[in-house]
């Protein structure tokens, strides 16, 4: 069994999609919650970008999952086998 750390969400952004668009769109959410996470990472591969927020706290991060990776048609939400 894999242990995933529940303040950390993932968010793949397809090369379709604007980076600057999705970013501004998750900063402005986070702004208006009075969210500041702890650690933003980006990588990018050939098909678009992972995004790994990391969080102080597990609510902001079960929120922002909410929002930003569970409705995602390929997101990158990591199961538990």
């Amino acid at each position: 069994m894999v242990w995933l750390d529940p303040k950390v969400a993932k968010v793949r952004i397809s090369k379709g999609t604007s980076l600057g668009a999705m970013m501004s769109e998750m900063r402005i959410w986070l702004d208006g919650r009075k969210i500041q996470p702890a650690r933003w990472d980006a990588t990018g591969d050939a098909k678009g970008f992972n995004i790994s927020v990391v969080f102080h706290r597990d609510d902001e991060s079960e929120l922002f999952r909410q929002k930003f990776v569970e409705n995602q048609p390929e997101s990158l939400h990591p199961t538990t086998p």
